[in-house]
C-alpha cells in the first residue's frame, strides 16, 4: 500500500511532498563516512532502466532506454556483453536459468527470454 490511501487514488504512489523528499533526497544528506563508491559501470547512451544481478556468475545485467542490455562483470567492472534488444528496457528479471527482459517500442510492450544456460 502506497501510503494508506493517500494519492492519486489508481492505487499509484502518494502525490506528497513526504514523498517525494523520500524517493529523491537532498543533495546535502551524504551516505555514511564509512561507504565508498567502488566504481562507475558506463556505457549505456540513454537511461537505466532496470537492474538485477546474479550472484552465481558475479554478473550484473542492466537495461536502458539506449534498447540494450549490458552484462557486467562485477568482479573485473568491465562490460563484457551488450545486445541490442529491438526496444527500450523497461524490466529485468533472473529466475530459473534464464533472463526476461521486459520492454517496449512505440506503444507496443512485449517480453524477451534468454536462456541463461546456453
Amino acid at each position: 500500500n502506497w501510503g494508506g490511501g493517500r494519492g492519486t487514488g489508481s492505487g499509484g504512489p502518494p502525490r506528497s511532498n513526504t514523498w517525494e523528499r523520500e524517493r529523491h533526497p537532498r543533495e546535502d544528506e551524504a551516505l555514511p563516512a564509512d561507504i565508498t563508491a567502488l566504481t562507475e559501470l558506463a556505457g549505456h547512451t540513454n537511461k537505466i532502466t532496470a537492474i538485477t544481478y546474479e550472484p552465481s556468475s558475479q554478473q550484473l545485467y542492466s537495461g536502458s532506454g539506449d534498447g540494450t542490455v549490458r552484462t557486467w562483470s562485477t568482479v573485473s567492472g568491465q562490460c563484457v556483453a551488450c545486445v541490442e534488444v529491438g526496444g527500450e528496457v523497461d524490466s529485468l528479471l533472473l529466475g530459473g536459468g534464464y533472463l526476461f527482459v521486459g520492454l517496449h517500442k512505440g506503444a507496443e510492450g512485449l517480453i524477451k527470454v534468454w536462456n541463461m544456460a546456453t
